[in-house]
């Protein structure tokens, strides 16, 4: 250890000599010397301590113990409190040897574990007892859930591992409830994974729509304990749907939190075939070769404490995430599920976003999240996730996307029209919608007409109109007129012009709107 400060007080762990440095020194004039003394500690007690690497992980994990005890120790004796103990240095005895005075132990299962150190040292006076001492770290180590992130399953195999599959007794066809890999040949999809390498695929078939995504027994689950300090249990997915939303019944999801007595929806895990998509999935094609659409990435989370009041710290809740199929066959919805994590409660937050002032159909339209512009100082955490609906599912030609898991999204409007335009932001337990209708106008188009050729002695009279047309709500208001260089007009029926030259002539004709909207068409003419 190396202190600048001249005074400093240091723990020595074993008795012995020390050698102790002085540095001593000025700066006008420089002057800098230094001095060693030898300092004796006699003897020390043995005092147990130690420190786990990790308080909380998911598991299976392996747990770093950092003896930190002091005095003149001989032998450490370890419980990990899950049964398992060792010992060391080697007693040739029975017991289990550590590797060394700081071990590392892998727990396998969830729960809370209490872990003991026993020191012995040897005593102040030859032939007295040796001495002893212990320390116990209650809840030392949880375990809040087995393979979160499915980095543990085998690729491609059906899910295990800490995590059991459900599927209903009488299922006409087994769903595949299986882990993929980004390392497959047709590698990540839909934006998974989201942690790591490795996702968990969930898959419809096997149901019918006859009971509701919160209660089929179709899909998987987990059990977890909550860590302390972080009540919030959270994860990442994404709703894959192949068939229309036709009729009350769905292809649907969402996940349940149950403490053995009561059981809680995570409403926030709900989607069904009426949710907002981003694009295709790369990975699932329909059965009978149609596209399946997937929704943007999405996070579901739970305050779990608040969801069961009642519940103790040592409560183990059952995570269960469901997948229903509104008509068995060929068409099956699926549902991605990576990074099960737990995090601290979030301050409110208000949604918000900014809209262009002026959207034209065809054209990208681009909205900023207003959502906590200054988190400093308001107070308000900013969102850790967004989800954007931009309201264009009915459209007869369904679009490429309706949807957006950005910040800042950019999107197009194919159709003119009113949209409500939905922004979700969300941080932690903590979600805000905010709504905004938009007016997506249609684009003006400048249509420049040849009405009529008039031979004038060697010249010719060409004679235009506009038909261009706009948007009723944005009228066209300005016209600029160019006649190949032979003239300009800033009117909308600007009359004959007078062509001087044969050749094959453009006439340009650019448009102006009340929103300062801009196009341009042309229109050639052959004079010969």
């Amino acid at each position: 250890m190396i202190s600048t400060s001249p005074t400093d007080s240091y723990v020595f762990r074993e008795p012995g000599t020390y050698e102790i440095e002085f540095f001593f020194g000025s700066l006008s004039p420089p002057i800098s010397a230094t001095e060693t003394y030898e300092y004796v500690v006699p003897f020390s007690p043995p005092i147990a301590d130690f420190e786990p690497s990790l308080r909380d992980s998911g598991g299976p994990v392996d747990i770093r113990f950092e003896d930190r005890s002091l005095g003149a120790i001989v032998r450490w004796d370890w419980d990990f409190g899950d049964g398992s103990r060792c010992t060391y240095p080697a007693s040739g005895g029975l017991e289990e040897t550590c590797e060394s005075a700081s071990p590392v132990h892998t727990y396998s299962a969830i729960g809370r574990y209490d872990v003991s150190l026993t020191v012995v040292g040897a005593p102040e006076n030859p032939g007295e007892p040796d001495l002893v001492d212990s320390l116990t770290l209650v809840d030392a180590v949880t375990v809040t859930i087995l393979d979160p992130g499915f980095e543990a399953q085998t690729v491609g195999a059906e899910i295990a591992g800490g995590w059991s599959v459900l599927r209903p007794a009488t299922a006409a066809a087994i769903a595949q409830h299986v882990s993929h890999g980004s390392g497959e040949p047709e590698g990540a999809d839909a934006d998974m994974p989201t942690d790591g390498t490795q996702w968990a695929s969930l898959d419809g078939l096997g149901t019918d729509g006859s009971d509701p995504a919160g209660s089929v027994e179709n899909g998987i689950e987990a059990r977890f304990v909550l860590p302390f300090g972080r009540p919030v249990i959270e994860f990442d997915y994404v709703f894959l749907q192949s068939e229309p939303p036709a009729g009350f019944v769905r292809d649907a999801m969402t996940a349940t939190v149950s403490d053995g007595v009561d059981t809680v929806e995570i409403t926030s895990a709900a989607a069904d075939s009426w949710s907002a998509y981003a694009g295709g999935s790369g990975r699932y094609p329909t059965l009978d070769g149609g596209t399946t659409r997937v929704t943007p990435l999405r996070t579901a989370s739970l305050d779990v404490e608040s969801a069961f009041p009642a519940a103790g710290s040592d409560t183990e809740y059952i995570l269960t995430i469901r997948l229903t199929n509104d008509a068995n066959g060929f068409r099956p919805p699926r549902a991605y599920v990576d990074h099960v994590r737990f995090v601290e409660r979030a301050a409110p937050i208000v949604a918000d976003f900014l809209a262009p002032a002026t959207i034209v159909a065809g054209e990208p339209a681009d909205f900023f999240d207003a959502t906590c512009p200054d988190p400093a100082g308001s107070g308000c955490e900013g969102p850790t996730s967004w989800r954007w609906d931009f309201d264009t599912r009915e459209a007869i030609a369904p679009p490429a996307a309706t949807g957006s898991a950005l910040q800042d999204p950019s999107y197009v409007f194919d159709e003119p029209g009113d949209y409500d335009v939905s922004l979700w932001a969300r941080n932690a337990d903590q979600e805000s919608q905010a709504v905004m209708t938009v007016t997506v106008l249609e684009a003006p188009e400048a249509i420049p007409v040849v009405v009529s050729v008039v031979p004038n002695g060697p010249f010719w009279d060409v004679d235009v109109r506009s038909d261009s047309a706009s948007d009723p709500a944005d009228p066209i208001t300005e016209w600029s007129w160019d006649f190949a260089g032979w003239a300009t007009s800033s009117l909308e029926d600007p009359g004959p012009v007078e062509i001087r030259q044969a050749g094959i002539w453009t006439i340009r004709l650019t448009v102006k709107t009340s929103r300062q909207i801009v196009a341009t068409g042309s229109v050639d003419v052959e004079l010969n």
